[in-house]
This record gives C-alpha cells, structure tokens and sequence, in this order.
C-alpha cells in the first residue's frame, strides 16, 4: 500500500521530512499485505469534503497515500496522533505515525496493530489500515470525537454507567485471549453521548496458547495505574487480575480527580506501588458513596486473590451499586486495617514486631521446663531419615508444576496422566502441609464466579463455561481420595460444577410454532420434566390464564427433543414427538399436519 511517488508523513517542527531518520521495514509485518488482511470501513454514505480538510489538499507535506493530516491531535513519546481526511473511505479517521525506530517500539507498534485486529468490540479502538510513508510506519483507526473519560465532568452515576461497559470490553479482550496491561484514562475516550472506548493496545500481551506474540521482559506502562506485579517485574505473575487492578486504580482517579499513587519520579511512584496502599477514596471525595469505594479498593487489592474473578464480575458489582443493591465488595475489617496500616508505616511495624518477639522470649524463657538428662548416645545407630522442613520444601518443589496447571485462571486442560501423577504426590504429602494445600485449593474454586450469565449471553460464553466445567470436574477428581480439610474446596467445586453445567451443554434457543389442521388445544408442551405449556396453559402464566390453541408460538426454546400433546373435541387427543436433532441455534421452525393423519406432523424451518 506504501507508495513511494506519494508524499511522506509530516515532520516534526522544525525539521524536513527527508531529513527524519526511519524504519526501513515494519520488521516483517509487510503494508501491502497487512493492509490486505484488514476489514475495509463499512459503506456510508459519502460525505463532500470537510473545509478544514480542503485548507490543507494543496499541501504535499500533509498527504499520505490516501490521507491528509488536518491537526495533530496527540503525542507521546512512542508517536504522535492526527486527525485525518480518508480520501477513498470520505470519512474522518486518526492516523498515528511511530516516532521512534528502535527494535522495541517497532515491536510494540506491530503488536498494537495484530492486537486489535483480532478483537471486534463496539468499545474497543478499530484499526482498519496498517502502512508506511518513505519508510515511517502508521495506523489507520477510529477517529474518536470526546476525551478521556473523567475529562468532561459528567456526573458520578454516568460516569459508573459508562465504566460498566468498559468493564465489559475488557473482559471481551480477556476472554479473547488478550491483556491489555496499560489501562488508564487517557486510553480510554469517552464520546459525547457518554460511549467509552478503550484504545492503545501497544503493551497488550497474548495468553492465547498459539501466540507468537511477544515483549521484552522490563516494566513497562504507566506506573500510577501499575498493579504491584506489573511494577516489580514480574512478568509470569500478570495476567487478567492485573487489568482489574488498572482498571480500579482508573476508577479512583475519575471519582476523586487524582491518581492512587504520584510521587516525584517513576521510581518512587513504582516503589509506592509495591509498599503502599492508596489513601481511601472518600477521604479525598466525601461524595463517593461508600458501596463504590469498596468497589474501586477490591479491584485494586495488592493480594490479587482478593480482587475480582473478572471483569465481568466488576461490571456486575457496579451495575449492583447503580440499582442500589448490597455490592459483593466489602471495605477492609480490622485485621487487614492493621496490616495495611503497618505496610504503610515500615518503622512502625519494625517496632511492634520487635515488642512482640521481645514479649515471646520472656515468655519462653519464664514457661521453660527444667533440664533433662540426654538420652545416651549410641555411637554406631545410623542416621534418622530426612523429615521436617526439607522435607516439606522438596514436596513443594514436586508440586508447583502441577500447581501452575491447576490455578483456575491458567487451566486449559488436565492430561490423564498428570491426575494421576498428582493422586500419587498426594500420597506422599506430609500431613502439616494439608492445610496449606487445602486452603491452596479453596482460594482457586472461590474465583469461580458464583454468578452464572445471563441467558442471553449463553451461546457467546460456552467456551468459557466448558472451561470452568472442566476445571471444577478436575478438582473432583483430584480430590477424590481426599475429605477433611478439602471438603469445603470440593463443594464449592461441586457447586460450580452444576451451575455452569447447564451453559457449557446448552445447544442454543429456537423459535417453535405448533399448527395443526383442523385446530386444536395445546394441552402440553414439555422437554423432559420441563413444561411450557401444563393443562392447556402456559407454565409461565398466572394459573387463570388463557388456555392455548394453535397456531401456537413461543420463542426462545431451548434446542431439544420435545413432546407436545394436541386436543380436538371430535378427535381425541394426539401425542407427538418433536425431535430436536436438526435444529439450529437461532433457527424459526413450523411443526405442523393434520390430525386425521398424526405421521403427517413434519418440523419445518422458516428461511
């Protein structure tokens, strides 16, 4: 798509064109054939050109191939950011150019580009064109009208209203196997009719197993909106969780109009990260309704156990809140008070500590019993077998392979042979360890969401409900053998289990209408023991309800078998079977025939 006889991207002030030293190539990622694997725009109608876009038609420093660069709109250290006329699309887009031309940011300038193209979101940045001018790569995206949200001083409700749909799309992105890893409010614009967009996906990282994707292990992002893995550099320990704490470290910083953590440098805000926590947010904004500031300080839990499943399950809570009902999130109770409280005073928490071992020393020392006479040593006994600790630590060791397979948010599959391998390490575990484990086990299947999706979302989430089915039958049976202190990680396991169950088989819903000739009463309609219609009336209606003839509708069946039974008062009562083995999900069928003839019923699809 590059073309050389086409003027090139816009300088820098100050400086010509030809003299910006450039990337040669997009390091493998070809224009022409990046450009072809793109979604074109969708067919509009076509606007005549804006006059701010005909002010600059004439200048040959403000084309590139089909676009022309009305206003720079932004700039950062990676690139910079132009409003731009599409002269073929006639539409406005933004075109951001890659500054820099080191290995790295022609990295991170792909990566946003393979990124975004896989993720298909209405609040998620569209990419359409990915190019290069004289050697300077760019992108082609969305021109978004608005700023970041929080910039335009819309209220609290509206402003939680509008985070619930980001909330969403980056549970999209999670469940497409992407983390966005830089979340903030400048990458997130907000239209004027309040609709978010969730933008700059240069820093996302692919957990999907056929990725080939891959970035540098250093810190990178923003440090303020950091999650305490991220800013220590631990790149194995980020995964979705991570996105949660940005995302309610971006929450605290529209309700309170500061960020969680600003100090002199990168450096000292990276170090409060990891050390720290954030000052409350109602003793910044009195206004924030406490419901929401627990909801904002479990998103940005430093134990990312204590943070939310997803984001969907964020969503949810703040969508509880906006209805006024008790959100999950609960503030901090004593304990976690006093521990945060001695996190963020290292003096004070080095004083108690002292005070108390002080105290356990005089108390050992007042409660020791006297000396007894040693037992007489035998010169050649030999040696007692290892036990204790090290003992504990090699068992340790066995186990955190199968540990990292089995963490509900790394699970994918579970081979035979490594239950197997597990049941035996199981065998071997030393009994002080069970608790750890068990409590090992418990903390994982209380991450299973309790919450099952709507119905509506059924057919879109079933690859996720098979794996949480799939993970919760895993831990069953690796604790088959075991009871006690694994019970409660096995019910809850248990329970899970049933809930999703029904989501990860479900086949999809169906439109059904029943005629027959002449017509007829529907006494019945059920699927196993699941009634639609009982005794000539809908299950769904109040019992004086209207008594139901064909033709006969109802919508959003489930795809199955089903047996409905047909009253004439001259011809008796007809049973017939409804086989649901060629229905389709979102399919309309007709099941219909003659009552004189009950072989003549056929199901029917409506095209």
């Amino acid at each position: 798509m590059t073309d050389e006889s086409t003027p090139g991207s816009i300088p820098p002030p100050g400086k010509d064109i030809e003299d910006i030293p450039t990337a040669k190539t997009l390091k493998g990622l070809d224009a022409g054939q990046a450009s072809s694997v793109l979604p074109p725009a969708p067919p509009s109608a076509p606007p005549a050109m804006p006059p701010e876009a005909m002010e600059v038609a004439s200048d040959p420093t403000r084309q590139i191939n089909q676009y022309l660069l009305v206003a720079q709109v932004g700039a950062g250290g990676m690139g910079a950011v132009w409003k731009s006329w599409d002269t073929n699309g006639r539409r406005w887009v933004a075109v951001k150019f890659l500054n820099a031309i080191d290995d790295d940011s022609i990295r991170r300038f792909r990566r946003e580009a393979q990124v975004t193209q896989r993720l298909h979101h209405p609040n998620i940045c569209t990419i359409h064109d990915v190019s290069e001018a004289k050697g300077r790569p760019y992108l082609v995206m969305d021109y978004l009208e608005g700023g970041p949200i929080g910039s335009a001083g819309a209220p609290l409700r509206s402003l939680v209203e509008t985070f619930v749909k980001v909330c969403r799309a980056i549970d999209y992105a999670h469940r497409n196997g992407v983390i966005h890893r830089d979340i903030k409010p400048s990458n997130i614009m907000v239209s004027p009719a309040g609709e978010p967009c969730v933008t700059d996906f240069g820093l996302a990282k692919v957990v999907m197993p056929q990725s080939t994707i891959s970035i540098a292990a250093a810190v990178m992002g923003t440090p303020s909106f950091m999650p305490p893995e991220q800013a220590s550099g631990r790149i194995q320990a980020q995964d979705e969780k991570s996105d949660l704490y940005s995302l309610g470290a971006t929450l605290y910083t529209v309700t309170t109009g500061k960020p969680p953590f600003e100090r002199e440098n990168a450096t000292a805000t990276l170090f409060e990260v990891c050390s720290t926590d954030p000052v409350a947010p109602r003793k910044i904004n009195p206004v924030i309704p406490r419901p929401l500031e627990a909801v904002i300080l479990k998103g940005m839990d430093k134990d990312k156990r204590l943070r939310y499943a997803s984001a969907e399950e964020m969503a949810l809570d703040l969508e509880r809140f906006l209805k006024g009902e008790p959100v999950l999130a609960r503030p901090p109770g004593p304990l976690r008070k006093l521990v945060r409280r001695l996190r963020a005073n290292p003096l004070a928490s080095a004083g108690a500590a002292a005070v108390v071992l002080a105290t356990a020393v005089m108390v050992a020392v007042l409660l020791q019993p006297r000396p007894e006479t040693p037992p007489p040593v035998i010169v050649n006994a030999p040696a007692p077998p290892p036990s204790g600790p090290t003992d504990h630590q090699k068992w340790r060791e066995r186990f955190e392979p199968l540990q990292a397979e089995l963490a509900f948010h790394n699970f994918r599959t579970f081979p035979a042979e490594r239950l197997v391998e597990l049941k035996r390490l199981f065998a071997s575990m030393p009994e002080p360890l069970v608790p750890e484990v068990a409590s090992w086990f418990l903390g994982q299947a209380a991450q299973v969401p309790f919450d099952v999706w709507p119905r509506r979302e059924w057919w879109e989430r079933q690859e996720e409900a098979r794996r949480r089915v799939d993970w919760c039958r895993t831990i069953l049976a690796a604790l088959a053998d075991r009871s006690g202190k694994f019970a409660e990680a096995k019910n809850v396991a248990a329970d899970r289990a049933a809930r999703y169950a029904p989501v990860a088989t479900w086949r999809g819903s169906i439109t059904l209408t029943v005629t027959a000739t002449p017509f007829a009463e529907i006494k019945s309609l059920r699927t196993g023991n699941t009634w639609i219609v009982r005794d000539g009336r809908r299950t769904s209606d109040a019992p004086s309800g209207d008594v139901q003839y064909t033709p006969y509708k109802q919508d959003d069946l489930d795809v199955a078998d089903y047996v409905v039974v047909l009253s004439h008062p001259k011809l008796g009562e007809r049973t017939l079977t409804i086989s649901g083995g060629a229905m389709r999900h979102g399919g309309r069928y007709i099941f219909s025939g003659s009552l004189d003839d009950p072989k003549s019923f056929a199901l029917i699809e409506k095209r």
